[in-house]
């Protein structure tokens, strides 16, 4: 079965980075992102959010980072529409019980609309997700994303 994911933005910077979200080596966001790819997985990204993918990937460019391999297959997987799901219409609202921080709200807005899967290494909005079944969003970790984008 293939699936649609909505990656915060978090995960294309660590992935470039190399690094979990505590800054010590990992690559799992790197071989999400690619598992993804390889599988025919899809992405949703809405306007909103591939804004902040690129401003903080480009911050990583100017970091050093240029060229690096995780940053162009990022940016492939994106430009690609066969693999972009592309949320139209306005993105809906989401329900008052849901205690989420307002950087946090198109992230899920995006997944909702796309009917996708929302992988976050931000544990608090993962928690208050999956506390709020009304919304009937998964919501997955990065490790637990790339299993399930590896086995499809």
């Amino acid at each position: 079965m293939k699936h649609v994911f909505v990656l915060d933005e978090n995960i294309p910077h660590l992935a470039v980075k190399g690094t979990d979200d505590q800054g010590n080596p990992d690559l799992t966001a790197n071989d999400t992102i690619k598992e993804i790819g390889r599988n025919c997985h899809r992405i949703a990204v809405s306007r909103e959010l591939a804004d902040r993918y690129w401003h903080r990937l480009k911050g990583l460019e100017r970091s050093g980072y240029y060229g690096h391999e995780p940053l162009s297959y990022f940016a492939q997987l994106v430009k690609n529409s066969d693999k972009v799901v592309s949320p139209s219409g306005p993105l809906p609202d989401l329900p008052a019980a849901l205690r989420i921080k307002p950087d946090d709200v198109i992230i899920v807005q995006c997944a909702l609309a796309a009917g996708a899967m929302l992988v976050t290494t931000d544990r608090p909005l993962r928690d208050a997700v999956r506390a709020c079944p009304a919304l009937g969003l998964t919501v997955l970790s990065p490790a637990e994303a790339l299993a399930l984008a590896a086995s499809a």
